[in-house]
Parts: structure tokens; C-alpha cells; sequence
């Protein structure tokens, strides 16, 4: 990363927190990042595994926690819903403590949060990753593309601790953005590329920030 891209993952990391930290009600929902993450995290990842609500419907779950129909006769899926509220209140529960780690009972209480059930882990895995935090997009790559082959029924969950690891690694995060779908997908069994493919949504990540953090 360039020197300003290291100080603004600095800079987003503390307001992601602080602004987190802030948010106790509906009315308080007027972070700038904060919020923009919470929106634009939940739409993409869901959306990734399925999810079909519309950007503006999880807009509109997130400020006022009511959503609507964007069509006539359109039907809502009930599990839709209760996705994108769990993936709020996971992102909420992993920005809020600035230090968290990953560890297996970590693993476990984001599965419940989000799934209401927990997978069998690879324990020794898990341990690993707990003593073996990473530090670079590359070591992060490594660990989302062995994720994302284990617990392929949820890959949301590994994407939240990929966006955790930047946090805690003092990087840029990257949000995969639904339209490259095909190409992140192409990627996962290759970490060279998929490395590749992540710096590239850390980048976008980065001026969409610089955008909000500027005016």
C-alpha cells in the first residue's frame, strides 16, 4: 500500500469504530462510514449467496428497519430479511470490540449470530489462525480462499472475517462488489489471483472512502 492508502486505513479504522461505538439508535444512524459499510457490505456479500433484495431495500432496513416492495406483486423472502438484520448485527458485534481476534469461539458465535447453527470446524485450523494472525492482503487472501473451501454453506461469514482482518491488520478492507461475482468466484482455488482481485476492491474500497472522508 502507498503511504496514504496505510493512513487512510488508519483514519477508517478509528472512525468505523468510533462511529459503532456511537450508533445507539435509529436516529443516530448518520455516521458517514460507519454506515456506508454496514449498507454496502450487507447488500454485496448477501447478494453473493443469493440474497434478493435491492441496494435501496437494505438501505431502507438499515435506516428505518422497514422495507418495501419495489414492484407490484413482488414477494419478500422472510429469510432475505432476517439475513441482512443478522449480517448488521455481526459487522456491529465484530467493528465494536477495536481488538477482537480469531479464534474458535469466535467462529462459533458468528455462525449462531448469523446462521442460528455452527458447522463442524477443522480445529487445528482454527487454533492456527488464532496464533497466526495476519498482517498483509496475502496472508488474508491465504486464509479466506482456505475458508471459503471448508464452510462453502455460508461463504458471508468468511468475507465478514476477511473485512475483520484488515481491521486488525491496519490495512485498507474491500467490500466484493456483486457485479464481479464471476470474476471473484473464478479466483477462489488460485490465492495468487484472488490476491490480485482483492487489491483491486481494496482500491475501490479506498476511493469510495476518500470520497466520503473529503467533502
Amino acid at each position: 500500500m502507498t503511504d496514504k492508502m496505510t493512513s487512510y486505513a488508519m483514519k477508517i479504522r478509528r472512525c468505523l469504530i468510533r462511529e459503532c461505538v456511537n450508533t445507539k439508535s435509529q436516529q443516530d444512524k448518520k455516521n458517514r462510514i460507519y454506515d456506508y459499510v454496514q449498507r454496502e457490505l450487507a447488500y454485496n456479500s448477501c447478494k453473493l449467496d443469493g440474497n434478493k433484495l435491492t441496494r435501496q431495500q437494505v438501505r431502507d432496513m438499515y435506516h428505518s428497519e422497514k422495507i418495501y416492495s419495489t414492484q407490484m406483486n413482488e414477494e419478500l423472502r422472510v429469510n432475505d430479511i432476517i439475513e441482512i438484520k443478522n449480517h448488521f448485527d455481526v459487522l456491529s458485534f465484530l467493528i465494536s470490540d477495536s481488538e477482537i481476534k480469531i479464534n474458535f469461539d469466535l467462529m462459533v458465535e458468528l455462525y449462531d449470530k448469523y446462521l442460528d447453527t455452527v458447522p463442524f470446524f477443522d480445529v487445528e485450523e482454527i487454533e492456527y489462525m488464532e496464533r497466526e494472525q495476519p498482517t498483509n492482503i496475502s496472508e488474508i487472501t491465504t486464509y479466506h480462499s482456505k475458508l471459503v473451501t471448508q464452510y462453502e454453506e455460508n461463504r458471508t461469514i468468511v468475507r465478514l472475517i476477511s473485512f475483520l482482518q484488515c481491521m486488525n491488520a491496519r490495512i485498507i478492507p474491500f467490500i466484493i462488489h456483486v457485479e464481479n461475482q464471476l470474476e471473484y468466484e473464478s479466483r477462489l482455488a488460485d490465492p495468487e489471483n484472488l490476491e490480485k482481485f482483492f487489491v483491486m476492491e481494496q482500491e475501490q474500497f479506498f476511493r469510495d472512502m476518500a470520497i466520503i472522508l473529503e467533502n
